[in-house]
């Protein structure tokens, strides 16, 4: 046992996810004792032996009905214990299903078996920015509402396009501690990638959290010192779409004290910078999603491990009744005798558990080890009483779960 232990032991330590080594002997000593405990008081088998009924009858019905139905309530089990343990999700390993793609987010399509992100509560937040309610009045009719998205959207003439339109609160994190400029030189200190652009940004809200957004709205990279008037006719605006448009026949340069090439300049880097933090932040949400991923798959892979322990429990049940049956037909009734030969079977079944999971080499087998216990000790207090209800009680019970 010693050594087997220390197979075991050394493949624990070549996997880094592994827990403390488990003890197989001491599961072996823990059963055994159990044993001791619930036969101590259990002269009763000795002196009603021949009240039983016949032995081989007990032995058979047993078997093949009370086992049987215990075998196949090991897959319902197992496959209800994942599930339970999968947050109520059912077995899915597809990429979309753990990895959030930006295009998926855009359309409500949530990756929602990642247990490393919640891109449900992502997405809601997201969606909490924009107006939504279709009964809001808007005074000009350059507004619309989508009824397909079911939001309201606003047409930029800059642009000629569709904007969402966002709520009062939307931006108010964006302009918390953002440095201002100086009100005697009429100066605003400016986004340049704007707040509502990053807002409406699906790759954005997918990948990064909004302090990584705002973090990057703030930052020197995307803060630019620029005239009031300018800031203001600019607004939501990109820095082209701002620079580009023109009003009574005059572009933004010629009506604001700006330096179009320097904007132009800092409007690159800082978009060169943003779409770097977006590329950082979409490989974390790939790699979140293939973590996830691989635990949901040893989740299952644990699970049928677990189902491959209970069917070598289900034998161990067998092997137990089949030596009660045994003791039932000897002419010996010392329960110690009884005792050495149910810890042979327990010894058995640990030799076996022990193989599967060596052979398994599975990083989950600690957990699933130490949860046999219970099942174990659990199985045996059961057949215990079964046979103190006494031989008219057990036919009962299985004729009902015959019916």
């Amino acid at each position: 046992m010693a050594k087997e232990n220390a197979v075991l032991d050394k493949k624990e330590q070549m996997n880094e996810e592994m827990t403390e080594p488990f003890d197989f002997d001491e599961l072996e000593e823990k059963l055994q004792s159990q044993l001791e405990e619930e036969l101590a008081d259990m002269q009763f088998l000795a002196e009603e032996k021949e009240k039983i009924g016949s032995p081989d009858n007990l032995g058979n019905v047993i078997m093949d009905v009370v086992w049987e139905q215990f075998l196949n309530q090991v897959a319902v089990t197992a496959g209800e214990d994942f599930i339970k343990e999968n947050r109520g999700l059912h077995l899915d390993l597809r990429k979309e299903a753990h990895i959030q793609t930006t295009e998926n987010f855009a359309e409500g399509k949530i990756a929602t078996h990642n247990t490393e992100i919640d891109y449900q509560q992502r997405y809601d937040d997201w969606q909490s920015n924009f107006q939504k309610d279709p009964n809001i009045e808007h005074k000009t009719s350059n507004y619309r509402y989508n009824e397909d998205q079911q939001v309201w959207e606003k047409h930029d003439k800059r642009s000629d396009s569709w904007k969402k339109v966002l709520t009062k609160a939307a931006r108010a994190d964006f302009d918390k501690g953002r440095p201002t400029g100086n009100n005697t030189a009429n100066t605003n200190m400016d986004h340049i990638v704007s707040a509502g652009e990053i807002i409406r940004d699906p790759a954005a809200n997918a990948h990064m959290t909004r302090e990584e957004q705002t973090a990057f709205a703030n930052s020197e990279k995307n803060l630019n010192l620029m005239d009031s008037a300018a800031n203001q006719s600019k607004g939501d605006s990109t820095m082209s779409e701002f620079l580009d448009s023109e009003r009574d026949g005059k572009k933004a340069v010629e009506r604001f004290n700006i330096d179009e090439e320097e904007l132009r300049k800092k409007d690159a880097e800082a978009r060169e910078e943003y779409e770097k933090k977006k590329k950082e932040a979409e490989q974390k949400s790939i790699e979140a999603g293939k973590k996830s991923q691989k635990e949901e798959a040893f989740r299952i892979v644990g699970k049928a491990l677990r189902a491959v322990l209970m069917q070598l429990l289900a034998e161990l049940v067998r092997e137990i009744i089949a030596k009660l049956v045994k003791w039932f037909k000897s002419s010996k009734k010392a329960l110690d005798t009884l005792l050495d030969s149910l810890k042979e079977a327990i010894h058995s079944f640990i030799g076996k558990m022990k193989q599967h999971l060596i052979n398994a080499g599975n990083t989950l087998f600690t957990t699933v080890a130490t949860a046999i216990i219970g099942p174990i000790v659990g199985t045996i207090k059961k057949v215990w009483i079964m046979l103190k209800q006494g031989w008219r009680s057990l036919k009962n019970a299985i004729a009902y779960i015959k019916d």
